[in-house]
């Protein structure tokens, strides 16, 4: 039983040493695991004011994507109110064009009627001129052929 003592002593020794071992490692993995989460933690914070960050340009870039609809929506709605004045203003025009081209043939024909009136009342009055000329002459030529 002597000869066993040192060996139990040993092996005791060994299972302390194993246990003071495992101590020291488990502390030095807390202490790691500690300064690891720490650090996990600082990134995680960098990480979290980072999709702030984006969340905020996002909200933003979102906001102007509205107005930029907003604004396309009011510019469509005037365009085709503009296009509708256009096109009643083309109408209207067109009209106006027809009732002017109907207004300047009515007026035409009646400045030339009035123009054939004039010539033909000008042509009858020197044309009467010519008669009472002509039977001046004939009334004086027979009047002369009497009396010879």
């Amino acid at each position: 039983m002597s000869s066993l003592i040192p060996v139990v002593m040993i092996l005791i020794g060994i299972a302390i040493g194993a246990a003071l071992g495992w101590l020291l490692l488990r502390a030095k993995a807390r202490a790691s695991n500690a300064a690891e989460l720490a650090t996990l933690k600082e990134r995680l914070t960098g990480k979290e004011t980072e999709l702030q960050k984006l969340q905020a340009s996002f909200d933003a870039a979102l906001a102007e994507h509205n107005r930029a609809r907003d604004h396309n929506s009011q510019l469509n709605a005037e365009l085709a109110a503009e296009r509708r004045a256009a096109q009643a203003r083309e109408e209207s025009f067109k009209q106006a064009a027809d009732e002017l081209s109907g207004r300047f043939a009515e007026l035409s024909q009646k400045a030339l009627n009035a123009n054939n009136q004039s010539f033909l009342e000008l042509a009858n009055a020197t044309l009467q001129k010519f008669q009472q000329t002509a039977k001046g002459d004939l009334n004086r030529r027979s009047t002369s052929s009497l009396s010879r």
